[in-house]
């Protein structure tokens, strides 16, 4: 099964124990953007959170529960943000799709080349029929 996917700028692939620092870091500075609309990217957002998380993902993969990847710059190879997969909905076969940009990077199609990516995983290597991204009203970025 194919889990890295990347164009020349942005790709996606599945976290890694190093990444907890940098997960920490771009949450960090997102917080002001992200707080109103992802519960989880709090004023209090700790490195422990961080940890959790990542600690988190190769078990929540297995499980075929939550399918969590980086967005990284190609070039750099600087954590973008996240993408992923989730709300698993399998007698209908559909999943939600979940993406943020720390605030750094946003506007400039980081998040629709992750979302694309993320699209592909689960359309052609997981099998999914349909993928769903639910925006909060009032997100007019999204």
């Amino acid at each position: 099964m194919k889990t890295e996917f990347s164009d020349t700028s942005i790709g996606i692939r599945r976290y890694r124990a190093d990444d907890a620092p940098l997960l920490f870091e771009a949450a960090r500075e997102s917080i002001q953007e992200l707080s109103s609309w992802m519960p989880w990217c709090h004023p209090h957002y700790s490195i422990d959170e961080s940890s959790a998380f990542v600690s988190s993902r190769d078990a929540e993969w297995n499980k075929g529960e939550h399918y969590s990847f980086v967005v990284f710059d190609v070039k750099t190879g600087s954590f973008l943000g996240g993408v992923g997969l989730n709300f698993i909905n399998r007698v209908h076969n559909f999943a939600n799709l979940g993406y943020w940009i720390r605030t750094s990077h946003t506007r400039r199609g980081r998040a629709t080349a992750a979302i694309r990516f993320a699209a592909m995983f689960g359309l052609r290597e997981l099998g999914f029929d349909r993928l769903e991204i639910v925006v909060a009203a009032g997100k007019a970025a999204s």
